[in-house]
């Protein structure tokens, strides 16, 4: 960014990513995996972490229901 003053960082988000992970249809084993591992990593704070040491605790989001 500091080599090029045509390029900034836009404050609010203009659009929202929505990750995906594809398994096998079926799969419920793999399924309760991700699951709770999704889980596990957002309510122990892995995740907000890990935007905080990246500085994306501003434009990436946690989902409030999980």
């Amino acid at each position: 960014m500091e080599a090029n003053k045509n390029l900034k960082i836009i404050d609010k988000p203009f659009t929202f990513i929505k990750q995906s992970i594809g398994i096998k249809k079926g799969s419920i084993e793999v399924t309760k995996f991700l699951n709770n591992f999704i889980l596990k990593i957002i309510s122990e704070g892995t995740i907000e972490r890990l935007l905080k040491k990246h500085k994306l605790e501003n434009k990436l989001s946690i989902p409030k229901n999980y």
